[in-house]
This record gives C-alpha cells, sequence and structure tokens, in this order.
C-alpha cells in the first residue's frame, strides 16, 4: 500500500526533485508498515515534517525526513522517528494526541493539536485517493 501512497504524495509540493521525494516516502512507508502502523499516518508525517528531504535540519536539532531529536531517538532517522512515534502513541492512548506529542513532546499545547488534526487530514486524503478506506485512522 505504502507505494501506491507514496506515488499520490507527488501531486504535493516537495523538496529536493519527486525521485528523491518517493524514495523516502516508500522507506517511510515500508518501514511503518513493519511495525505494524498506517503509512499513511507516517508519510503525512515525513511529509509535513520535511516535505520528504532526508538531510532536513531544524532549529532544535532534528534531523532527517521525520524530525527525530538524535539525542533522544539515535539511529537512522527514519527509524528512529518510526520509535518515537510508536513511543508516543504507547502513552497517548489516541493517533491524534500521539501525533500532539510527536510533535512538541509529553505536554502538547494547542498549535500541536493542529499539526496533528494536518496531519490526520493528509493521511485520511491520502487514503481516499488511493481507494483504501478500512477506518484505521
Amino acid at each position: 500500500m505504502s507505494a501506491l501512497l507514496c506515488s499520490l504524495v507527488l501531486l504535493l509540493p516537495v523538496r529536493g526533485g519527486y525521485d528523491q521525494a518517493f524514495a523516502v516516502c516508500a522507506d517511510i512507508g515500508s518501514k511503518a508498515e513493519a511495525q505494524g502502523l498506517d503509512p499513511s499516518v507516517l508519510i503525512a508525517v515525513g511529509y509535513y515534517e520535511s516535505r520528504f528531504d532526508p538531510l532536513a535540519v531544524s532549529h532544535c536539532g532534528a534531523v532527517g525526513a521525520l524530525q527525530a531529536i538524535p539525542r533522544f531517538w539515535p539511529g537512522e532517522p527514519i527509524a528512529a522517528g518510526i520509535r518515537a512515534f510508536q513511543h508516543y502513541a504507547g502513552k497517548a492512548g489516541n493517533i491524534r494526541t500521539a501525533l500532539a506529542m510527536y510533535n512538541a513532546g509529553r505536554k502538547p499545547g494547542p498549535r500541536a493539536f493542529r499539526y496533528a488534526d494536518r496531519v490526520l487530514a493528509l493521511a485520511e486524503r491520502l487514503r481516499m485517493w488511493a481507494g483504501v478506506d478500512d477506518g484505521n485512522i
């Protein structure tokens, strides 16, 4: 499913060119699926965090397409970002709060919840465009 979702992402503006964006998106999707996660959600995170730029670095030191902070989540950046999401999902109890925590840490505010809503809306759109509607978001 992630390859189909990534082909749809190419309809969106990305950084670094569409070949790179597709490869990064596919890597995110396959690693999410391997962990039993909905790839549409992690693909949407990659889009909003970096526009699929594997070399992105934020002002707070987060790196890679999923913008994981290496001092908290060491290792390959996409795998680290997925581990971070899994960690917050285990603590949050729902996906919206998990995404807000992923964005802002343990005590997310309104801005982080707006981020979560944007991610969930894109994930839902990707699933709709792909014809995938199993209600897992």
